[in-house]
């Protein structure tokens, strides 16, 4: 599921720039997380947020439609 893939890699995103701290280097930009660790930390957080609330919205959204197939082939 796409929303695993994505979870998975903010997850792994936040940890790296939590290890890193705000005292050392970018990985990919090469740049100074300076005063924008903080920025740049809730960003990851948020979206890592956002895609877990979708990620429960589908599942829900799935197991309403489960149970409404079951209904329908019980009803028959």
């Amino acid at each position: 599921m796409l929303c695993d893939w994505q979870k998975k890699k903010l997850k792994v995103q936040l940890t790296k720039i939590e290890e890193l701290g705000p005292d050392s280097t970018c990985e990919l930009c090469l740049r100074p997380l300076g005063k924008d660790y903080h920025d740049i930390r809730t960003h990851v957080a948020k979206e890592l947020k956002n895609i877990e609330g979708k990620t429960t919205e589908i599942v829900a959204e799935k197991n309403q439609s489960l149970e409404q197939i079951n209904r329908l082939k019980k009803s028959r």
